[in-house]
């Protein structure tokens, strides 16, 4: 009697639980069915985008009868999570999650050798979009021409905006600094060089003009983009090209003051004096203009070998110039001054 009156009290409970856990698992199951297809799906488009830079960015380098890259999963993974760490937190730049560097990046992803990075990223930025933004800046362009060996590419997308990450290496030890040798601040000898500044936005001035004050490897597209301003009109705006090559305390106009005039063109010089290091191409990309330019203007041929002090023309004599007038000069008669002729002695003889 007793055992009948426990199960009694007991069964109800026990049908109760088993219904409850029934339905427990129905909703477990459904919430994964929703969720796999949506991940597998957002994966799967990193992925293709991903795979599709890597196509392009190998056909460019084809153009120029360089190797195509080889993917590598250390560096995919790199590139991936800082792609992902930008997005997050809404920062973009070489610098990523705890001060790393792209090098720091693919060392921890097991990846030892020479880094290059480039990251790019756009409302509804396609992939060919992003590698011929690459492909027109020049220091990011040298990243897709590089002599690297491998490739890992990275994608993320948010708020209709996708954003896509590139690392370029070569596998080796960092060559070690000299023993005998220390860097004069103190810091590391084998730390990474800064090649690229990451954009700080700067406050508007008492006029209400922004203007950015360029660092060492911005671009136009990277001030475009960090200030939310289309890159045409900035391009407008400093009299610009898509070819220009921004230098380093340059001053570029964000966004005019009210009523504010735009700034008049530069004056562009009339010779370029060839530092080290520099080539007809380096001197076309500086000032916005075409090497076969250059080439007809100074009378050049392609191949021709130019060494530092060289002077490179930029543009012909101005035909509206003249000559400044010479000083007019006024001719004098000679002043004749008279020589009195020595006197002739008398001639004498013998009487």
């Amino acid at each position: 009697m007793k055992f009948a009156l426990t199960r009694a009290i007991v069964k109800p409970f026990y049908q109760a639980a088993r219904v409850f856990m029934q339905r427990v698992l129905v909703c477990v199951v459904v919430c994964v069915l929703l969720v796999l297809p949506f991940g597998a799906a957002t994966v799967t488009a990193q992925s293709d985008r991903a795979h599709e830079v890597i196509e392009l960015v190998n056909a460019f380098r084809a153009t120029y009868g360089l190797s195509a890259f080889q993917v590598d999963p250390m560096l995919t993974a790199a590139a991936q999570k800082h792609v992902d760490w930008m997005v997050a937190n809404h920062t973009f730049g070489h610098t990523g999650e705890g001060g790393s560097t792209p090098t720091d990046r693919a060392r921890a992803a097991g990846y030892i050798g020479i880094i290059y990075e480039n990251y790019v990223g756009g409302t509804d930025l396609d992939p060919a979009g992003a590698v011929e933004w690459w492909k027109n800046s020049p220091i990011h362009r040298a990243t897709l021409l590089s002599q690297n060996v491998h490739v890992g590419v990275g994608t993320a997308a948010a708020g209709g905006q996708i954003t896509y990450v590139l690392m370029a290496g070569t596998p080796g030890q960092r060559p070690e600094a000299p023993k005998d040798t220390a860097p004069d601040d103190g810091g590391d000898p084998t730390a990474d060089p800064i090649l690229v500044v990451p954009v700080i936005v700067a406050t508007p001035r008492e006029d209400g003009s922004v203007v950015h004050v360029v660092e060492y490897g911005q671009t136009a597209w990277d001030i475009s983009a960090r200030y939310g301003v289309p890159l045409d009109d900035i391009l407008t705006l400093n009299h610009l090209s898509r070819d220009s090559v921004l230098h380093p305390g340059e001053e570029v106009f964000v966004r005019l003051g009210p009523g504010q005039s735009p700034p008049p063109a530069p004056t562009l010089p009339a010779v370029h004096v060839l530092q080290e290091g520099e080539t007809v191409w380096t001197v076309a990309a500086i000032y916005g203009t075409t090497v076969d330019e250059l080439l007809a203007l100074n009378g050049l041929e392609r191949g021709v070998i130019l060494y530092p002090g060289d002077q490179i023309k930029l543009r012909a004599p101005d035909p509206t110039a003249t000559m400044t007038p010479l000083p007019t000069v006024t001719l004098l008669p000679p002043t004749i001054t008279p020589t009195l002729a020595s006197p002739t002695p008398a001639a004498t003889g013998i009487m």
